[in-house]
């Protein structure tokens, strides 16, 4: 009898042991699966899905604190430029125009929305912003359309020399206003094949643009005439993004798969940039201070490169999947990225 009985309260427990789970942990396991999938993280993002899945796995790649101090601004930030340490401009995706006067950044006014790819000025009452419409202009109290509505070539870049502002951009355009005139005229140049001109940057007397398939152009004189450019022997065939120097003989320009090249003022010559990322832009305080910024690919604490005159080693931001695409640096303790998630900043202390 006593052994039924036994057998018969073995059977009643394992049968309770099969129940499913509670409603609490159900919640739980809910709760944990939706972690990290609330909004939508990439500028050019589409879809719901992809968005989770690029949230969740920034989580992931959440690395060691960071020596850089982010800032959102709402948008993608696609290029920077500062007079001083005071007064700094950024643009970006949609028209975003924002200004840092030293302690936080405000949006600015832009009457139009298309992308803005390029910034760069000499005075606070002189700043242009360039992008998929052409020319913008900031005369200290407005930004205005500089495009007229048959010509709004697409900007890339934009420096001037001692003489005259340029801006460039892809199929060869090439804007020009002369530092005594207020309207922007055309250099043209034939044929325009393969002059996709993505960078400029020069000196009082030299002007350097970079561009596709490892383009270099460099004009000393009579630059606002096609023949006053001439094609250099850059050493590359990679797509070049971005071009900087610290002098006319100290001069570095980068591009995709990782790609540095340097000038000393006879040749360029390639630089082992120890990283496969595509570079973007490029930036320096001098020679032995100097980053470059991209898209890691696969490896996300490449994103941010720098060189000390000696190598280039990563720099890390503190979360890894994001993609810059400028820099600019008043000093050594004044260093500005900028890229999908915002504006990053660097006081030259680490954390």
């Amino acid at each position: 009898m006593w052994r039924a009985c036994f057998m018969a309260w073995i059977i009643l427990t394992v049968a309770c042991t099969k129940e499913e789970p509670s409603a609490d942990q159900g919640v739980r396991d809910q709760q944990v699966a939706e972690q990290g999938v609330a909004d939508d993280r990439g500028p050019d993002r589409t879809g719901a899905a992809e968005a989770r899945v690029d949230k969740a796995r920034a989580d992931i790649n959440v690395g060691p604190p960071s020596a850089w101090k982010e800032t959102t601004v709402g948008s993608a930030v696609n290029a920077i430029w500062g007079l001083d340490a005071k007064n700094i401009y950024a643009v970006g995706k949609g028209g975003l125009i924002v200004h840092f006067d030293g302690t936080s950044w405000k949006t600015m006014l832009n009457p139009e929305k298309d992308d803005l790819h390029a910034v760069y000025g000499t005075a606070a009452n002189t700043i242009f912003a360039g992008g998929d419409a052409g020319l913008l202009g900031y005369d200290g109290t407005a930004w205005t359309s500089l495009a007229s509505s048959y010509d709004k070539p697409a900007i890339r870049g934009i420096w001037s020399n001692d003489a005259a502002f340029f801006a460039v951009g892809p199929g060869g355009a090439m804007r020009y206003r002369n530092k005594s005139s207020t309207y922007w005229s055309s250099v043209y140049f034939y044929p325009t094949t393969g002059k996709d001109f993505a960078a400029i940057w020069g000196t009082g007397t030299e002007l350097y643009v970079v561009g596709k398939a490892g383009l270099v152009l460099k004009c000393t004189a009579s630059c606002t005439q096609s023949s006053g450019w001439t094609t250099m022997t850059s050493g590359t065939s990679s797509d070049l993004q971005g071009v900087w120097g610290a002098a006319n003989n100290d001069i570095f320009a980068v591009g995709l798969d990782g790609t540095v090249i340097h000038y000393n003022g006879t040749a360029w010559s390639a630089m082992t940039s120890n990283t496969s990322t595509y570079f973007y832009g490029v930036w320096g305080v001098g020679s032995k201070d100097v980053y470059a910024v991209g898209n890691p690919i696969f490896k996300p604490d490449e994103a941010i490169m720098h060189y000390d005159g000696a190598s280039w080693s990563k720099m890390p931001p503190s979360k890894g999947t994001v993609t810059f695409f400028d820099a600019w640096a008043g000093s050594a303790t004044d260093v500005w990225v900028v890229g999908q998630s915002g504006i990053l900043h660097y006081d030259g202390t680490q954390p």
